[in-house]
């Protein structure tokens, strides 16, 4: 093997060996050095768009370390004007409109390195090159365009530093002396950029220096293809991390996969069921109390199977209309009925090959029911007002904070379906049955608050951990989550105050809350103590007794047989009422006591049934709009609830508005 397959070799190697140009460009110039002698290396690259030309990096004979040019706007070169030049920074050329590059002889045919006269001692550049006879030191500016097509051509430009810079004027640094060869870097027909060679004493390169270089240039050129797509992928990769770090702190997140708080503790016995149904593909029924974090769970059971890949959609069967659930479901094709104006794919398309969540099934319709028994039996189904048959592989994960063996048995639910979703069930514990989990829980919605609000990080002092354990937490952890951010709010970055957001007294010191301000929202179902109070009047401030009923505060009792005695607020000291009566029974009882800690809880052995106390409530609140259900005036708008959602609960519970009305 001869030299110059030798070194060939070896440059094939170097540019294997080093993704980074810079990083290379020592050990490349050291292996040129055998096939030529010179003291200067310089790599320049089209910039994207070809708008200039970028230094990537650049060689000193005695400095033997390349010199990276920083990644900022100023790198690039948008053009080069007369008498101006380049220097070793690349600093951006003033005065040229960015297309241009004054090469006034680089759109002449292909251009060959002619012999050099007798006595000379180098090859002058070809007469192409040479400037008009008309012109000064100085050409005019030409099309970057030619500067391209000369890279094309592949050939080689050599001679002293003064003419080439007198031709090409910005190409050559300014501290570069002696002379210079040019070569362009052309890989698969695309051009790269240049390779700039500078020799000194001027004298030195030879009529051979421009071909043997030019054989040399492949590896050079993938070299720096490398170094390009190495640079895309970094710059990719930086724009990906930005996103998910927004996409994170958007979710209040550290990680796309949190750890599951609980899973150690209260929640043990969950996950082992979790980890044990994960990689079948049967379907999981989750069960347990609303806000108690079914759907963390179904995430967990998807991210720990097959399907992690495939997408994870959560449907809330409690909130589409009635109307609408086949649409939503299964899709529906153009012209389907009025207002389809194109094909839609139902939930179940779009979740193929991956996983569904079911919310609140307990709400479907019967006639829903079925058509989701068959798509569960064989995976096939039809969109509304088509006519054919589709095929998903879609998993089921279904949850319901009711009693759908009770509804089977009251035949409100199918029990095909029952038998059907109920494979692998899961019961999911309330948050005041495993109060283990609490503190880990309040620190981590307690970070959450202080990043969406903006404020210091402020932890929960054990005296708040010893609140939040003796509180019941009727709306579990979601009310948690609502009451430390509450508490965030009211402690405004100096700590938390978790005993007003319980509670405990007004939110604002000073002022009484008004009644129309308060929210109902997580105490809905527990808001109401039990009372009933026999005939009697009883007024004012104090304490209202008759029969061992006593209610502690401002209360007023009005009317002949049983009333009922109402707390209403969200923990907020607003209806502190004790009871021991077995029945609630409407009637025209109110009670604002303030003052007391919690909304006083009955003994285990009176509290009503939660859709009892959900339709008690729902009841006063459509006696109180005149059995209207949306509008400004509306029980929906009272009870701060989407009115199509309220109508589905009072179908659910059988109550009817026409008794309100006036």
């Amino acid at each position: 093997m001869d030299a110059s397959h030798h070194s060939l070799l070896n440059l094939w190697r170097l540019s294997a060996r080093h993704w980074r140009l810079d990083d290379g460009i020592a050990a490349i110039a050291q292996e040129l050095h055998q096939s030529l002698s010179f003291q200067r290396l310089l790599v320049l690259k089209f910039s994207p768009g070809g708008s200039g030309l970028v230094t990537v990096a650049q060689w000193a004979q005695g400095a033997m370390a390349a010199k990276v040019l920083p990644a900022r706007a100023s790198a690039r070169v948008p053009a080069v004007a007369p008498g101006t030049a380049l220097d070793a920074a690349s600093r951006p050329v003033p005065g040229v409109a960015p297309d241009v590059v004054p090469a006034a002889a680089l759109g002449a045919p292909p251009i060959a390195v002619p012999e050099a006269p007798p006595g000379a001692g180098l090859a002058p550049l070809p007469a192409a090159m040479a400037p008009p006879s008309n012109a000064s030191s100085a050409v005019g500016a030409i099309p970057l365009a030619r500067l391209l097509a000369w890279c094309r051509e592949g050939q080689a430009i050599q001679g002293p530093v003064a003419l080439v810079e007198e031709q090409v004027p910005g190409l050559v640094p300014p501290d570069w002396s002696g002379e210079i060869l040019a070569l362009g870097l052309l890989l698969d027909a695309e051009p790269l950029g240049l390779l700039l060679m500078g020799v000194d004493p001027p004298g030195t390169l030879s009529e051979e220096a421009g071909p043997r270089m030019l054989a040399l240039c492949e590896p050079i050129a993938m070299a720096l293809r490398n170094h390009q797509r190495l640079r895309e992928l970094l710059a990719q990769r930086e724009a990906a991390e930005a996103d998910r770090r927004s996409l994170l702190a958007r979710l209040g997140r550290r990680e796309l996969t949190d750890t599951l708080i609980g899973a150690d503790a209260g929640l043990r016995e969950v996950m082992r069921g979790v980890e044990l149904v994960a990689p079948a593909t049967a379907p999981v029924l989750i069960l347990g109390e609303t806000g108690s974090g079914k759907e963390v769970i179904a995430r967990a059971i998807h991210s720990r199977s097959a399907r992690a890949q495939g997408p994870f959609l959560r449907v809330n069967c409690g909130a589409i209309p009635p109307d609408l659930v086949d649409s939503e479901l299964f899709g529906h094709e153009k012209g389907s009925f009025t207002g389809a104006g194109a094909r839609r794919l139902g939930w179940f398309e779009r979740a193929d090959r991956g996983t569904l969540f079911l919310d609140e099934i307990g709400e479907l319709t019967p006639a829903i029911q079925v058509r989701l028994l068959r798509i569960l039996q064989d995976g096939s189904f039809e969109r509304v007002g088509g006519q054919q048959t589709l095929r998903v592989d879609v998993r089921l994960i279904a949850a319901t904070h009711r009693d759908l063996r009770a509804m089977v048995r009251d035949g409100q639910f199918r029990a095909d379906l029952w038998y059907r979703i109920n494979v692998f069930p899961l019961h999911l514990p309330a948050l005041r049955e495993r109060p283990e989990d609490i503190p880990a829980l309040a620190n981590h919605f307690a970070e959450k608050a202080a990043v969406r609000l903006g404020l210091a990080l402020q932890l929960p002092t054990p005296e708040d951990l010893d609140l939040l354990r003796a509180y019941p937490w009727p709306g579990n952890v979601r009310e948690l989550a609502a009451v430390i951010e509450r508490a965030a709010i009211l402690g405004d970055g100096q700590g938390l105050e978790v005993q007003r957001a319980l509670g405990a007294g007004p939110l604002m010191h000073g002022a009484q809350l008004p009644a129309h301000a308060v929210n109902a929202e997580s105490y809905a179902a527990n808001a109401i103590a039990n009372a009933t109070s026999p005939a009697g009047i009883a007024s004012g401030g104090g304490t209202a007794t008759s029969n061992g009923t006593t209610a502690v505060g401002t209360a007023t009792v009005i009317g002949n047989g049983s009333a009922a005695t109402v707390g209403s607020g969200t923990g907020t000291g607003i209806g502190n009422v004790s009871a021991t009566a077995e029945t609630v029974v409407a009637g025209a009882a109110t009670a604002n006591a303030a003052g007391g800690l919690y909304p006083a809880i009955a003994p285990a052995g009176v509290i009503e049934p939660l859709d009892d106390a959900i339709r008690h409530h729902i009841e006063r609140a459509l006696a109180q709009c005149y059995g209207r259900v949306e509008g400004p005036f509306g029980a929906a708008r009272l009870l701060a609830v989407n009115p199509d959602t309220l109508r589905s609960r009072m179908r659910k519970l059988g109550i009817s508005r026409d008794p309100f009305k006036p």
